[in-house]
């Protein structure tokens, strides 16, 4: 007889008196504060290069898309009270599951908007450069794509959160 996988569903059962999904999500919580310390210090190293002129503002946008990302710590916090929720049953397991999936995407539409700003960023960089000679076609081109992709990327998250809350 083989035993079953893990359940790893916001809704899934306690297994005697140990909250395995909890603990995973303490866990991942835990992680996620330790990178957001890391990248806050990161970020602030940005800022100060950037205000004494050794580094662009483009480098400070980076720092920020990096920092956006490793905010996921307020969703991975949501996601643990959450959980509570569901084990003390004042919320249906099926909400649970669809809250769950708006706090992730939510999280995506953060990161998304950071990285169409850095993306829009990066091109009015380039076309500057690109006045001068010291950018090609070719590279200002590429920057250009990547902004028409960051705002299909932003939109495709508008689409799936809309169905989320039909």
């Amino acid at each position: 007889m083989m035993a079953a996988p893990p359940r790893d569903e916001i809704s899934a059962s306690v297994v005697g008196s140990r909250d395995f999904v909890g603990e995973r999500l303490r866990l991942d919580l835990i992680a996620a504060q330790q990178r957001l310390s890391s990248v806050e210090a990161a970020a602030g190293t940005a800022q100060r290069r950037v205000e004494v002129g050794t580094a662009s503002r483009v480098a400070l946008l980076e720092g920020q898309a990096e920092l956006s990302r490793a905010k996921s710590v307020a969703a991975s916090a949501s996601a643990l009270d959450l959980r509570k929720e569901v084990i003390s049953r004042s919320i249906p397991p099926a909400d649970a599951e669809r809250r769950l999936q708006r706090l992730e995407l939510m999280s995506e539409a953060d990161v998304a908007r950071t990285l169409h700003q850095l993306a829009e960023e990066r091109v009015a960089n380039l076309r500057r450069l690109h006045e001068i000679g010291r950018a090609d076609q070719l590279e200002l081109k590429r920057a250009e794509v990547e902004v028409l992709e960051r705002r299909a990327e932003m939109e495709a998250i508008a689409r799936r959160l809309q169905l989320l809350d039909r």
